[in-house]
């Protein structure tokens, strides 16, 4: 899992222009970036990662944190 979290911080950092350090415990609503900012994430990491990330599972886990999002991830994989 540390090479999927590895990549949605890189995301964060270089496409987002995200400050601050960025953990695998951080929260996606608490980085600085807007709602529409959030589905452009989703569909990058789905770039990245060849995995479809569909917006109803993010809501009905309620996946906020970079870790969680880490495990979806690698659970579709």
């Amino acid at each position: 899992m540390s090479n999927t979290i590895d990549i949605i911080i890189d995301v964060l950092k270089t496409k987002f222009k995200t400050t601050g350090e960025l953990t695998a415990d951080s929260n996606i609503n608490e980085i600085g970036i807007d709602s529409l900012d959030v589905i452009n994430f989703l569909y990058t990491l789905e770039e990245h990662t060849g995995v479809k990330i569909l917006d109803e599972d993010i809501d009905a886990l309620g996946i906020e944190k970079l870790i969680q999002f880490a495990e979806y991830i690698d659970k579709r994989r």
